[in-house]
């Protein structure tokens, strides 16, 4: 009984200064964000032109959604309609005004979307294709089912 006790004591003892140590040491400080090869840098032009983009797709999105009637809210809000149904049910329900502003809406953005193309360098363009080219491959429906495999 008293090895018993004796040898638990010690396994404690060992295990609390074994991660004293662990937990004391410093931890590698996080990388420099920017600082890395693939990163993108863009001009103030540039930068000012994606602002200018988040700002209008805020004050879109502010502005249909004051557009929607209470009707087409309560379509949003019925759980008993499979939420592919309730997309459907919602664009019949979209008015003329509304269609006509999202249609502007997506061609504005996409006019400046080729603007902002337009002033992009060769290594700008090559470090988006390659970051775009990795992203698909990532999110692709293989390597999203496959998980963690390991060779055996």
């Amino acid at each position: 009984m008293k090895t018993i006790i004796k040898s638990t004591g010690f396994g404690l003892l060992f295990i609390l200064l074994l991660t004293g140590n662990v937990f004391s040491q410093e931890l590698p400080k996080a990388p420099v964000k920017g600082a890395g090869k693939g990163m993108l840098n863009l001009s103030d032009k540039q930068k000012e032109m994606l602002k200018l983009r988040a700002e209008k797709v805020k004050a879109f999105r502010a502005e249909f959604k004051s557009s929607i009637s209470q009707k087409q809210k309560d379509i949003f809000g019925d759980p008993r309609v499979m939420p592919a149904e309730r997309m459907k049910a919602f664009r019949a329900s979209l008015t003329d005004q509304q269609v006509a502003m999202i249609k502007s809406h997506r061609e504005e953005m996409k006019n400046m979307r080729l603007e902002f193309r337009a002033t992009l360098t060769p290594e700008q363009e090559t470090i988006i294709k390659r970051n775009s080219l990795f992203r698909r491959r990532m999110n692709s429906p293989q390597n999203m089912n496959k998980g963690m495999q390991f060779d055996v």
